[in-house]
Order: structure tokens, then sequence, then C-alpha cells
């Protein structure tokens, strides 16, 4: 796992401090919301629909905010959590 510093990308760092960060596999029923205007999505249709293979589903790392997802590799970053503009971010980066 990598973190690259970024300007209007990936993780907002002013949401950092603070938080109840963990990584953990997938538990199913799990939800994250992409886009500022858009809805609340499944991970199991997101993953899905970005066809990730079954046997990679279980082992991506997922990195949450307490209960909170935040982010999921090759999906993105939840809404609440993401750089906007030019505000500072870290955006992460999983190499299987």
């Amino acid at each position: 796992m990598r973190f690259a510093e970024t300007a209007g990308e990936g993780i907002a760092l002013d949401r950092v401090p603070g938080g109840r960060w963990h990584f953990a596999p997938r538990a199913g029923g799990e939800r994250i919301r992409l886009h500022e205007t858009g809805p609340t999505r499944t991970l199991k249709n997101l993953l899905q629909e970005h066809a990730v293979p079954a046997w990679r589903r279980q082992r991506l790392p997922l990195l949450f905010d307490g209960d909170g997802l935040v982010w999921v590799p090759g999906i993105g970053v939840a809404s609440p959590y993401r750089a906007r503009g030019t505000a500072p971010g870290l955006t992460p980066a999983w190499l299987p």
C-alpha cells in the first residue's frame, strides 16, 4: 500500500487527523457514495460493474474511517472524503 501526495485528488488531508483509520477485508453489506449528488451504492454491485473477479473481491484491502468505507482499490474514494479543487490530498495505491 502506498499513498502519494496530490492536489485536488484522493483523500482530503483535512479529513485525516482524528480519524479511526484501518484496513479490513470485505465483510458484506458495505456501501459507498462515490459522487456528491449520486446515490449510495453497494460495494457488491460496484465490484461486479468494474468486472473485479470474485476471487479478488475478498482480498481487496478496504480503507475505513471507523465504520465508514472511505476507499476501494480500483473503484475510488467516498465523496465526503475526496480532496477538491487544489486542496492537498493523499491518493492511495494498492499493488496486488
